[in-house]
């Protein structure tokens, strides 16, 4: 049941969060308090979110170690497994799934495939946003340190 609404569940998400944006950004114009400065990274982690976790999931079913290097010590700190099933329905017609599994305390392997994705999107995007933010600062400051003629040599005159 509930890998059935993960689609749908994707789909609503995405349009909750265009719909969450549109209002922030009116909001943002009418509350203009330092309060609200982190509200301004939120577009960014919703963007940078949706790329992560569109690289776990897509890159994860490539290759799993994608997935499973990142998210295996907070998951399954003993480690993580893959099992590939090769399956097909029809002739001509072949499918690979992967499941990441956990073995327990019992002995007895668990599937994480879902929470191991959540996991390394959530990496993934923190490490966006650092990246973003450091990227963002270096910028500033190359900006800030650079002399006026620089600054104003591709100012064209009439």
């Amino acid at each position: 049941m509930m890998r059935a609404l993960i689609g749908p569940g994707i789909v609503v998400a995405i349009f909750g969060l265009i719909f969450l944006l549109a209002g922030l950004e009116d909001f943002r114009k009418t509350h203009r308090s330092w309060l609200f400065r982190p509200l301004d990274i939120l577009p960014a982690a919703a963007g940078l979110g949706f790329l992560a976790m569109m690289f776990a999931v897509a890159g994860g079913a490539v290759y799993p170690p994608i997935v499973s290097t990142v998210a295996e010590p907070i998951v399954c700190p003993g480690g993580l497994d893959t099992l590939s099933r090769d399956y097909s329905y029809r002739p001509g017609q072949q499918g690979v799934t992967r499941n990441l599994l956990c073995v327990g305390e019992d002995g007895e392997p668990r599937d994480v495939t879902v929470p191991a994705i959540a996991v390394a999107t959530l990496i993934y995007t923190a490490a966006g946003l650092l990246f973003s933010a450091l990227r963002s600062m270096l910028r500033r400051r190359r900006i800030s340190s650079a002399d006026p003629e620089r600054r104003d040599h591709d100012v064209v005159e009439n």
